[in-house]
């Protein structure tokens, strides 16, 4: 598992060097900034409204954006958040969401946890299209406790996740190719050239991401039909603890 958690983060590291806008957001080739930050405002909205629904959270004082990329929700959140944090596994994906978002506090966390971060210290802990990439359901899982683990009590937990992978992404011929390139030593940059890349699809049943949720001391409150990962099932898990 260690050595696939540093293979992630190199492609992670990678992706951030040739292109990390489309990397946070693969369904266009060539964003305007502009406009690709526009994209984390309207989602920022559709969890704020969900929030109000909810009643949750109860407090407007420290919001997590685990995933965070360049900053593109990260910026959104601080306009409602006292103090607004983004974390992510790539140092070059970091740097630019520092230059493009200075209002915001930005953290490199390279280890499968938040030990960095104390039990409830966030209101809302909030990751989209995340985690769905990482190395394995093992660390997907631990993450899910951990966003538990510092939510504060009445805060708000808003993660997206893929329920199910249909077998025509499972086989994923793409990642596979560029796994095998890479390792030959053909460049990154050419492999994206390609259309090639290395990101990873997991999902999990939704049964077993409430029983994690329930064994981590958080209970489910929503789980919406959610279209982030285009034509593969996923859902936004919305959650909050005593």
């Amino acid at each position: 598992m260690a050595k696939r958690f540093a293979t992630h983060i190199r492609d992670w590291e990678e992706m951030a060097a040739q292109d990390a806008l489309w990397a946070v957001l693969t369904g266009k080739r060539e964003w305007e900034l502009e406009e690709f930050f526009a994209s984390g405002e309207a989602d920022v909205a559709q969890l704020l409204a969900v929030a109000e629904r909810l009643g949750l959270p109860q407090r407007r004082t420290r919001a997590l954006d685990f995933g965070c990329g360049v900053g593109r929700i990260t910026r959104h959140l601080s306009q409602h958040f006292r103090e607004c944090w983004g974390v992510d596994v790539s140092q070059g994906m970091l740097q630019l969401a520092e230059k493009h978002s200075p209002e915001c506090r930005f953290h490199l966390n390279r280890q499968s946890d938040l030990r960095d971060f104390p039990d409830s210290h966030f209101d809302l802990v909030y990751s989209l299209i995340v985690l769905q990439h990482q190395p394995g359901r093992q660390i997907i899982e631990n993450y899910i406790r951990e966003f538990v683990r510092i939510l504060r009590p009445q805060g708000l937990l808003a993660f997206h996740l893929p329920t199910m992978i249909p077998l025509r992404y499972w086989l994923a011929p793409r990642r596979r190719a560029y796994r095998l390139l890479h390792a030959a030593g053909v460049a990154p940059k050419r492999l994206r050239n390609w259309n090639l890349f290395p990101m990873r699809m997991t999902a999990i049943r939704s049964e077993r991401v409430q029983a994690v949720i329930q064994s981590a001391g958080g209970s489910l409150v929503l789980a919406d039909q959610h279209g982030g990962s285009g034509p593969i099932p996923s859902r936004m898990y919305y959650c909050t603890k005593e």
